[in-house]
């Protein structure tokens, strides 16, 4: 069996589909052997720059990719450089748009996909995909060890390959054909403009109705919604990731999905809840050195009694939850400060929230840059005073200075240099200068003055004031070891988290909360989400699922402020329980096990196209 995996996120990070590939390759290349799976993608050099190790293609597969050229589309060979090592075909499509309007009209004509006023954003995938169904129709003619017997499979995801498959079965190719939609263009278009999505579904499914196709037109998005229709209608199996995704798409694409394929993460083999622990643990000291750093030029703050909060996710302020997020902060701070004034106990002084939800930003708050390089100055004049006491203390040991006694002492009486005695009064002068003030809500300053996170923790009053228990810091950039201030990729800072909160509208599947339970993060997520659908009836805590389907938004913020509440009161053995729940429910969502859906879906594919070569 040939599988040819065609994804525009193929050594090229876009979104969620780029983590779907380059976790679940090492076991399809396990499976079907390396030499009988090859990824197709999309060539963005800057990407493939640090992705894509390029090799010289074998003469047959040379000759193929030169008469690809003559037409306008040039061919990069080489792999992936992840586990597994996957080949890999990056097709560049800059010299084929002279033949954009001949495929528009082709694919008008054949399947009624509707590009007549189309953008650049339709018309690159559009001749990128067209490009991938021409290089697989050319592979399977022109190379010797591509045996006609053998089932050959092309498994497309998302519309943007779609004019692919479309290719494919125009011209009648021996190819059993997949096509995976992990959101439907116009299902996101919708919930992100206001529109109730889901009554809107479930009141149409229940009526026997389907999404009108013209109305796409009024959200300018009837190109990619009628490419979306055309693969899933005419792809030998159609597939959604999530129960949730398959109702979606069974009322706007007009087609139920043949087979769900849940996304899955690749668990780390071997690893106990204890190193997981450790790594915590060490993680927990970098971010509590920052916290110290952002607050305690402005007051004073115990950075080992507080609980730390978290979202992140891509700037999709309604569907992904940020709204709730930070009404529910609001929320949350004005009942632990009525609780406080009540004098009733908790157990933690603070709750940090951060918001890692990237955006456009000038650069690194000034402030805070300053704050952190007096903190790290503060902390070398430390280290660097500790090491000569050390010395000091082992030399006087060793020659026994430090047992004589005399009238005036041993020199102990002064421990510390008067260095550094002078260094401490000089750097508190300018550390103390803040006092008073209000730390910033945001570490990095934004291009746009009306920034819907900063306006709505204005609007809950979220400020970061002393009197505060929940504060906040906004951190709109990918995380990364060279961020200036965490200086911590993804995994290892979310790790050091008590929760990751993610109240999510809109989320076909929804990595996040599946990848904060990996690190054994306390996880919150709804059940509109497709992970949440996916996990909620294996009860037990650790994942919490709350209710949004049918529900207000502001019975929603009142049920998980709720249960926030209930998890920041945890006694430390139940948190250490809830974090080897969220642990243990992850390897649900293990590759090695969810995998094998992908297998039934290539093998329905082919058991499909050879009945229908039968009866022809």
């Amino acid at each position: 069996m040939k599988l040819f995996e065609i994804s525009y996120e193929v050594c090229n990070k876009v979104g969620g589909i780029y983590t779907v590939l380059k976790t679940k390759a090492p076991y399809i290349v396990e499976h079907y052997g390396r030499e009988n799976y090859m990824m197709l993608g999309f060539y963005n050099p800057k990407s493939a720059i640090a992705e894509f190790d390029e090799k010289e293609p074998d003469p047959e597969l040379s000759k193929i990719f030169a008469g690809l050229k003559n037409k306008g589309i040039e061919c990069h060979y080489g792999e992936w450089l992840i586990n597994g090592y996957p080949q890999v075909i990056l097709l560049d499509i800059k010299n084929f748009w002279k033949e954009k309007d001949k495929i528009k009209t082709l694919i008008w004509k054949f399947y009624g996909v509707d590009s007549l006023f189309s953008s650049y954003e339709f018309d690159e995938p559009l001749l990128w995909g067209f490009a991938c169904g021409v290089l697989i129709e050319n592979l399977m003619k022109d190379m010797k060890d591509f045996d006609l017997t053998r089932p050959k499979i092309a498994h497309f995801h998302e519309w943007l390959s779609g004019a692919g498959l479309l290719y494919l079965k125009m011209q009648n190719l021996p190819v059993a054909t997949v096509f995976t939609t992990h959101a439907t263009i116009i299902g996101r278009t919708i919930a992100n403009s206001g529109i109730d999505l889901y009554s809107k579904i479930y009141d149409g499914l229940s009526k026997a109705l389907t999404f009108p196709v013209e109305e796409s037109k009024k959200f300018g998005i009837a190109d990619k919604h009628t490419m979306e229709i055309a693969s899933a209608t005419n792809a030998d199996v159609f597939s959604t990731v999530s129960k949730v995704t398959g109702k979606e798409a069974e009322y706007f694409l007009h087609k139920k999905p043949d087979i769900i394929l849940p996304n899955g993460i690749d668990i780390e083999q071997g690893i106990t809840i204890d190193e997981i622990t450790i790594r915590r643990r060490e993680n927990r000291k970098i971010m509590r050195s920052f916290l110290n750093a952002y607050f305690l030029r402005y007051y004073n703050i115990n950075t080992n009694r507080i609980r730390s909060i978290f979202i992140s996710g891509r700037y999709e302020f309604r569907n992904k939850g940020i709204d709730l997020f930070i009404k529910v902060l609001g929320n949350l701070n004005r009942k632990l400060k009525e609780a406080k004034e009540k004098n009733d106990q908790l157990n933690f002084d603070s709750v940090i929230a951060f918001l890692f939800i990237p955006s456009d930003v000038k650069g690194e708050n000034l402030r805070v840059m300053r704050n952190v390089m007096i903190y790290e100055n503060i902390e070398g004049i430390v280290d660097n005073e500790i090491f000569n006491i050390k010395n000091r203390v082992v030399t006087d040991i060793v020659s026994g200075k430090i047992n004589k006694t005399s009238s005036k002492g041993n020199g102990y009486e002064n421990f510390f240099s008067n260095e550094f005695t002078k260094a401490c009064r000089d750097i508190f002068a300018h550390f103390d200068e803040l006092k008073g003030q209000n730390p910033p809500v945001s570490a990095f300053d934004l291009r746009s003055e009306n920034d819907e996170i900063l306006k709505s923790l204005k609007a809950e009053n979220l400020e970061n004031k002393e009197e505060d228990i929940v504060k906040v810091i906004n951190y709109p950039v990918y995380l990364s070891p060279r961020d200036m201030f965490i200086n911590l990729d993804y995994n290892h800072t979310i790790s050091a988290y008590d929760m990751g909160v993610f109240p999510s509208y809109y989320e076909p599947w929804g990595y996040t909360p599946l990848e904060a339970a990996k690190y054994g993060v306390i996880t919150i997520t709804t059940d509109l989400s497709g992970f949440g659908n996916f996990i909620e009836k294996k009860d037990g805590g650790g994942i919490y699922v709350i209710s949004r389907k049918g529900k207000e938004d502001n019975e929603v913020v009142e049920n998980l402020t709720k249960k926030i509440l209930e998890i920041l009161n945890f006694s430390d053995d139940e948190r250490v329980k809830a974090r080897m729940r969220a642990r243990e429910l992850a390897t649900f969502c293990n590759w090695k096990i969810l995998v094998n859906n992908y297998f039934e879906a290539h093998r329905i594919a082919t058991e499909k196209m050879a009945m229908e070569k039968m009866n022809k």
